[in-house]
Order: C-alpha cells, then sequence, then structure tokens
C-alpha cells in the first residue's frame, strides 16, 4: 500500500469514527471495519473486522477478525492464513493442483477443489473470532478459522490451531491448555454476568470491584 493510501485511509476513520478509534500514523484499517468505541490501533498495525468497546491492538499486527469488547492484543500478533492439503488423497502440497487462484502465476483449474481459505466467522469472512476480555500476548500466531472465546488468555508466542475455551491460558507451539483464569465455578458466573455486555454507567459504578474477583461476585 502506497504512503498516499495510508494516509488516505488514516484520516478516513478519523473522520468517519471520530472518537470511536484512536488510529495511531501507518497504522492500516480495511474499508468496512467497524468500531464500538474506546478503542486504539497502533503503529503499522493492519486490521480488517470488527471491534467492541475498549478493545486495542498493540503496534506491528495484522488481524482479520471479529473482536469483543475489552480485548488486549499485543504486539506482532498475526493471523495466517491460507491452507495447503498435504495428506492423501491429495498427492501435492502445490496450489497449482487445487485452486484456482493462480499462486505460480498460471492455473490449471476452472474452480477450487479444496478449501484452502477458512474463516471462523463465514458470515462476515472473518478469519478468526476473538471474544471479550481476552488477552493475547505478543508474537502469537492464530490459524484462520479458529476462535478465541471470552475471558481466555494466548500466552506470548503460542501457536493456536484450535478453539481456545472461555477463560483458558494456553501457550507452547503448538498451543494447548496450561488452565484456567479461575474454577469452573467462577467462570460460570463470569459467563452468566458477561460484564462486558453492561452499559458503561454500569461497569463505571463497580470498577474499584475489578480488581477482587470475590467482591465482585458477591456483590452481583
Amino acid at each position: 500500500m502506497s504512503i498516499l493510501s495510508i494516509l488516505r485511509n488514516y484520516f478516513y476513520y478519523r473522520i468517519a469514527c471520530r472518537r470511536q478509534v484512536r488510529l495511531s500514523p501507518l497504522a492500516i484499517v480495511a474499508g468496512g471495519s467497524t468500531f464500538e468505541g474506546m478503542n486504539r490501533i497502533l503503529s503499522r498495525t493492519q486490521f480488517r473486522g470488527s471491534m467492541g468497546r475498549g478493545s486495542y491492538i498493540s503496534h506491528s499486527s495484522n488481524l482479520d477478525a471479529s473482536i469483543g469488547r475489552f480485548s488486549s492484543i499485543g504486539a506482532r500478533v498475526r493471523v495466517i492464513q491460507g491452507a495447503h492439503p498435504y495428506k492423501a488423497p491429495y498427492v501435492s502440497t502445490s496450489p497449482y493442483f487445487f485452486s484456482d487462484a493462480g499462486q505460480c502465476g498460471v492455473s490449471v483449474l476452472d474452480k477450487p477443489v479444496y478449501d484452502e481459505h477458512r474463516y471462523a466467522d463465514p458470515g462476515r469472512r472473518h478469519a478468526v473470532v476473538i471474544g471479550s476480555d481476552v488477552w493475547i500476548g505478543t508474537d502469537a500466531r492464530l490459524i484462520a478459522g479458529v476462535t478465541v472465546a471470552d475471558g481466555a488468555v494466548v500466552l506470548a508466542g503460542a501457536m493456536v490451531t484450535k478453539d481456545v475455551p472461555p477463560y483458558a491460558i494456553v501457550g507452547g507451539v503448538p498451543a494447548r491448555i496450561l488452565g484456567y483464569r479461575y474454577d469452573e465455578s467462577a467462570i460460570a458466573r463470569l459467563l452468566d454476568i458477561r460484564w462486558w455486555d453492561r452499559d458503561m454507567s454500569w461497569i463505571n459504578a463497580r470498577h474499584h470491584l475489578f480488581t477482587s474477583l470475590p467482591s465482585f461476585l458477591s456483590s452481583i
């Protein structure tokens, strides 16, 4: 993308979204993306999708995603798109034999015979879905098609190849469940309360409770 296109994109979203999203210089937002407000995208990040209230993306990330509310996306987080067949019955991994996109400059097919594009949200064609109150650490990778559920944590450097359950903590390559943020009872309560779906007056009136899970749960 040219510098002129980047600047045009930057000022378009500065004007169109007004105070909904703060864009750092060189942040690139694809057309059709939506923001609920209280959002920020840092420099050199590319984003396409939707972002709920209170969520942000740090610098140098590249995401095609539906992101919930109050989620935190670290630096250099990437969605890895494009799948290749590598087991029977396919003979080759080359898209020359399964795609009509002409990746090598030519194509032998009129239509694809393998689903090389995966979407966690097929309706909106978003590669991944990230829930609310999710934290994704620096340098994490998400394979297209996965969902990171509400409350989950993806540790720095993890490679997420399958869906992450609510409030799970995952890490490693490939990522596996290392534990959960809270016990089953607390998780059930939080998923029932869904505090991120409450209006801001409700949240702000209880902001002091967010540093004490027992106090938060007992107050509701």
